[in-house]
């Protein structure tokens, strides 16, 4: 294992991380309870987190939900190229392309779709993208000027088996086009100002990673994988041929979306979701015309699907409907039930239908969003984002905050009552970068990385209080006040602290469907994170004492919750109340390892009369019980969805908890109905089923610290990524 002189030496470009540059990263401490004057460090924290906070904001207020058209910089540039004009294609945010790591998509010949609002300023990027856009309206038009200048082409590859016939060729689908090869050898013409001939490329009508499924799936894939893809490729050939005549859609002569669509829904049905084989159109068309919605409505949903707006739903607006479903973890049935409603006005502002008779009660919204009981970070960077002040030290709501929320809201289009309804908490975390919570963090692009920890007790106390500050938290500052920092993917050995998996290893896990490397109950070392005790004391002469205790613990499951019906918790990044309480366990390891710390007594009543020390134990039933640390309020998880998951996050189980959470079902926000207690495990092995773990060897002096601290009832607990965060600990010379 490397120690600290063995680090690397920082890049040329990249100065090392000085005590300076760590102060200027934490935002900040506007609510600290200490009635003191500002230090260097919170002056530094407002100089760099406040602007930060506030471009976010001004971004966002921009965006009002879309990004807009696409720049006209790319457009001349994709134009002057290969002869096409994009200038009227949409470049719309789509979060969810990030957690299928991508950056961005074109869609349907209309739209790009990117993954954050910062990669409209990457213009390598959109004109990847930009020729997918023009593949995908028919190619490069017969050209004006007659010919001037090189014309580059992409090469040509083989055709799949049963493409490449005459009748794909009247249907204006190229024979033998690599469309992602000639996207890529595209660019460097686009970018570099030479001519370039871009040809049609069969495409569906509506998203691509839906239609295609598993196209760009191994060669080396299973048999019934392979099938999957031929049949999803002759389902989008079949589609394009069949709609060879062509319809103009955004002004743009394109195939039928009938048959496109019908055979990108025949390929999507073999390659991706089984549930769409069974999909019934004619019964979603009449569910449809059922509920009597207006035709601008209708028009604006087949916009926004990418067909045509007839404004009449009929069966191709049902099977698009349904791709939309499949691709969004939706029952697929292809008709516009509340879920599927609130999904699409997520994703699509302008089908959002606000109540303009909504009222705005300012105590009532102030009620309605304290009783939510929502993350204390995440109220808090709502207020930042908002320009609301003072910020939240507990998660609550005042009359500034929620008029705020009604500003946005009618920015939004959205229900301007101040309350934060499932529908506005998921356009919010659309939206607002900071809201979001990566399960990569910001610094996944980085090695692994030493955590420098011999610095004094003080340096140490204010690097990690710059963390839980950075990270949205509230920070307990006052004399004898304790807060607690667990950082996943950081362990201790030898009393120094690594990054246990470098940027690569974070990556792969996330699309092998982990969401960290350390989800495993077969992993060496099951304490692969730390829990921080951090407090401050201050003598009557005014002399300060810094607590800082790094410890060993786990905050993943390392254990299935095999109980029917339910699939094992995942406590989210976030700052939760923690107070004393109990914790009982049935496991035979976790009650022997109790028994060798503490005496367990018969009842309750004898362990509290005659026990002595920090923690208390006692037989409760077929369970031993004893003191531990129990949320008391809301808590977020992230669940499987299936009791026998194993212990992987997948992007559909993701998307499930977020809107699980914004619609606050008992299993995935309430304490009482999921227990995610902070308590003791074997020291040999984690005992977590979601808990949040402490070996038994330094679990009574944990317990402890904790007792002897003036706010043991509200403890601040703040879980965070290794991949989120830098420690900017300042390494003390040796003398």
């Amino acid at each position: 294992m490397k120690s600290f002189a063995d680090e690397k030496a920082p890049k040329p470009d990249r100065a090392p991380p000085t005590a300076e540059r760590a102060e200027s990263k934490t935002r900040r401490n506007k609510d600290d309870d200490t009635p003191q004057a500002p230090d260097a460090l919170d002056r530094a924290i407002s100089a760099k987190l406040d602007a930060e906070f506030r471009a976010d904001a001004q971004r966002s207020r921009a965006r009002l939900g879309r990004l807009g058209e696409v720049s006209p910089q790319l457009a001349r540039q994709v134009e002057n190229s290969t002869g096409a004009d994009i200038a009227d294609t949409r470049v719309e945010e789509r979060p969810e392309l990030a957690d299928e790591g991508k950056r961005a998509v074109a869609e349907g010949g209309s739209v790009i779709g990117v993954s954050s609002d910062k990669i409209v300023t990457d213009l390598e990027t959109l004109a990847h993208e930009g020729v997918h856009i023009v593949q995908q309206r028919g190619g490069s038009p017969a050209r004006k000027d007659g010919g001037a200048g090189a014309v580059k082409e992409s090469e040509p590859t083989k055709p799949l088996e049963g493409e490449g016939s005459a009748e794909a060729g009247a249907a204006g689908v190229s024979e033998a086009v690599d469309p992602e090869k000639e996207a890529q050898d595209g660019v460097a013409a686009v970018l570099g100002g030479e001519k370039f001939e871009v040809r049609a490329a069969g495409q569906p009508v509506m998203y691509e990673d839906e239609a295609a499924g598993a196209v760009e799936a191994d060669a080396e894939a299973e048999q019934s994988a392979a099938g999957a893809v031929e049949t999803a490729s002759e389902g989008l050939q079949t589609g394009s041929q069949e709609g060879g005549a062509g319809v103009p859609l955004h002004g743009v002569p394109v195939v039928s979306p009938e048959g496109a669509l019908s055979g990108a829904f025949a390929g999507a049905q073999a390659a991706e979701n089984p549930a769409m084989a069974e999909f019934n159109a004619e019964a979603a068309v009449e569910h449809y015309n059922k509920a009597g919605r207006p035709t601008e409505w209708t028009k604006k949903l087949q916009t926004s699907l990418g067909l045509a707006p007839t404004g009449t739903f009929d069966t191709t607006s049902a099977r698009a409907v349904a791709a939309f479903q499949s691709k969004y973890h939706l029952d697929v049935d292809g008709k516009t039930g509340s879920g599927t409603l609130e999904e699409l006005a997520v994703h699509f502002p302008e089908l959002r239908n606000p109540d303009l008779s909504a009222a705005f009660d300012v105590l009532a919204a102030v009620g309605y969003n304290s009783d939510q009981e929502f993350r204390i970070d995440w109220v808090r960077k709502l207020q930042m984002h908002l320009g609301v002040e003072p910020l939240s030290t507990a998660g609550d709501f005042d009359a500034a905050t929620v008029e705020a929320i009604r500003n946005y809201q009618q920015q939004n289009g959205l229900d301007a009552d101040g309350k934060i309804t499932p529908l506005t908490r998921r356009v919010m975390e659309a939206e607002i970068d900071a809201l979001r919570e990566p399960l990569i963090g910001r610094y996944a692009d980085e090695e692994p990385r030493l955590l420098v920890n011999n610095g004094s007790d003080k340096e140490k106390y204010e690097a990690y209080r710059a963390i839980i500050k950075e990270a949205g938290g509230h920070f307990k500052d006052r004399s004898g006040e304790i807060n607690l920092l667990a950082i996943r993917g950081v362990y201790l050995e030898d009393g120094k602290l690594f990054q246990s998996a470098s940027a690569a290893e974070f990556v792969e896990a996330r699309e092998n469907g982990q969401a960290h490397d350390h989800f495993s109950a077969d992993k060496a070392n099951p304490f692969d994170d730390i829990i921080v005790s951090l407090r401050k004391d201050v003598d009557e002469d005014g002399k300060e004492t810094y607590l800082v205790r790094e410890r060993a613990g786990t905050v993943d499951p390392n254990g299935l919750n095999t109980s029917e019906g339910e699939g094992t918790a995942h406590l989210r990044d976030g700052q939760y109340a923690y107070g004393v309480g109990t914790h009982g366990t049935r496991s035979p390891s976790h009650q022997e390892a109790i028994r060798g710390e503490v005496r367990v007594f018969p009842t309750k009543e004898e362990a509290r009369r005659d026990g002595s020390g920090p923690v208390r134990a006692w037989v409760d039933g077929d369970k031993i019980r004893y003191t531990a640390l129990n949320a008391q309020g809301g808590i977020e998880i992230w669940r499987e969805l299936d009791a026998s998951d194993d212990l992987a996050l997948s992007g559909e189980e993701v998307h499930t908890s977020r809107r699980a959470v914004a619609h606050k079902e008992a299993d995935h926000v309430e304490q009482n109905k999921i227990m995610i207690n902070i308590h003791m495990s074997p020291n040999d092995m984690g005992a977590s089923e979601g808990c949040q773990n402490v070996p038994v060897g330094s679990y009574l002096e944990f317990i402890e610290e904790i007792q002897e601290s003036e706010n043991s009832s509200s403890v601040l607990y703040t879980l965070i990524d290794a991949s989120k965060v830098e420690l900017h600990i300042t390494k003390v010379e040796e003398q």
